[in-house]
């Protein structure tokens, strides 16, 4: 129903046609209050919207940092790999806003809370691969954070485009940078399994 958007309405011509209609003093009261609290969680939802986005456009832009280190981290000479950094980046914790998240869009909401566990299901994949299979650490490393930092970017951006906010303007586009990261460490572990299973193939 189009018409139906308190946003748009003249209280005054609402209160006007409400007692022209011989409704009472406590109906307008009560048209009043209900429009005024639609626009109070509209602005809630709207401000707790762009503060996640801002929070997750900064932990995808970590991301993609984290990429870029790997890829130009040290290698000494005595060493197998080079000197990775294991540790995922760190999620800023999320606004301590219990109205603010009441009013949030259920679906963002819930994937916003899962982010923490997708992170923290990712370190241990990551973990598990530096103990038993550690040829693949350093593509597992970069396909992790990418993955991640590509969904935290996704994420933020569907914020802005709910409540109405433009999209981030960037200096640098590693969005794609992360998208490209993504294929590349899929591409590079397929090779390596292929080439695994080719080799035992022969024997």
């Amino acid at each position: 129903m189009t018409w139906w958007n308190p946003l748009t309405w003249d209280m005054t011509a609402v209160a006007q046609t409400v007692v022209s209609a011989g409704l009472g003093t406590a109906v307008v009261s009560g048209i009043i209050t209900m429009v005024r609290n639609y626009r109070h969680r509209k602005d809630l939802g709207a401000y707790m919207g762009i503060r996640l986005a801002v929070n997750l456009e900064s932990y995808a832009l970590r991301c993609a940092n984290f990429c870029g280190e790997n890829r130009e981290a040290p290698h000494l000479p005595d060493e197998e790999f080079p000197y990775w950094n294991t540790s995922l980046p760190t999620l800023e914790t999320y606004p301590e806003d219990a109205e603010g998240w009441r009013v949030l869009e259920r679906r963002l909401a819930a994937q916003c809370l899962n982010l923490p566990n997708e992170i923290a299901g990712a370190q241990g994949m990551i973990r598990s691969t530096a103990e038993y299979n550690t040829e693949d650490l350093g593509d597992e490393l970069e396909l992790r954070a990418a993955t991640l930092g590509l969904k935290s970017w996704n994420l933020a951006c569907a914020l802005r485009g709910r409540y109405g906010f433009k999209k981030a303007e960037l200096d640098w586009d590693f969005p794609e940078m992360l998208e490209l990261s993504i294929n590349d460490a899929k591409s590079a572990i397929e090779k390596r399994r292929q080439s695994s299973a080719g080799a035992i193939d022969l024997d």
